[in-house]
């Protein structure tokens, strides 16, 4: 199990001591003792981080914050030692991060920025100092997730926010490749003005092969799930 807390201890702002990240290790007996390993880190607000476990994919933690998006890789885990690593081109602040493969089964990164942002960005993996804004019309967007919800065999992007954007809206979008190259994608709501998107969680919940998203809503009070129809 991992802990990203928001800010390091005492930490004013975004300024002082850097984000501890926790790591507990699951015993035989939930009831004793948790082993826990701690990694200092040189990020100063955190606000979410992606998991990823892969044969093909440098296993690790992206971590999304102040900083922009940084990577600690798995072995901090079992030495409790390093730092979160800096990638290229991708220090602008964060507040969420996610992993997806692309129309070439290439990795992408995708974000929101900054932390409690409007802009969906993407960052294509063999060219992570190119930023390609998808949408700059979120207010608050606080939710992420990548998948491959239509079955095409790349991921898609899904968005939520919480307050209205510059139209009034609130709600949730599908954002799909429209070229090989990743530089390119369009955009359909998945709610449109139902649903004050404060997180997301995407599984496969009807065990029908297709991912479906499940949301929760802010100043709408409510939790939605939203079944996948794709037909692939």
């Amino acid at each position: 199990m991992i802990v990203v807390p928001l800010h390091g201890r005492g930490n004013v702002g975004g300024e002082g001591e850097g984000v501890n990240v926790l790591a507990y290790k699951f015993p035989a007996n939930v009831n004793t003792e948790w082993t826990t390993y701690k990694s200092g880190s040189n990020m100063h607000l955190t606000h979410n981080f992606e998991i990823i476990k892969s044969n093909d994919e440098k296993s690790g933690l992206y971590l999304a914050g102040k900083e922009g998006i940084r990577f600690m890789p798995e072995d901090f885990i079992k030495t409790s030692k390093g730092e979160a690593e800096k990638l290229p081109g991708m220090d602008s602040a964060a507040g969420e991060v996610r992993i997806g493969k692309a129309v070439l089964k290439k990795n992408f990164i995708a974000t929101i920025e900054p932390m409690h942002g409007q802009e969906v960005v993407v960052y294509m993996k063999d060219d992570e100092s190119k930023r390609i804004v998808i949408d700059g019309d979120l207010k608050e967007g606080h939710a992420l997730a990548t998948a491959d919800f239509l079955g095409i065999g790349s991921d898609q992007i899904v968005a939520g926010w919480r307050l209205p954007n510059k139209e009034g809206k609130i709600g949730i979008k599908l954002y799909n490749e429209k070229n090989t190259l990743g530089t390119e994608w369009e955009s359909n709501w998945i709610d449109e003005n139902g649903m004050a998107c404060e997180d997301i969680k995407v599984m496969d919940l009807n065990g029908d092969g297709k991912q479906d998203i499940v949301a929760s809503g802010r100043s709408t009070h409510n939790l939605k799930i939203y079944w996948n129809k794709s037909g692939k």
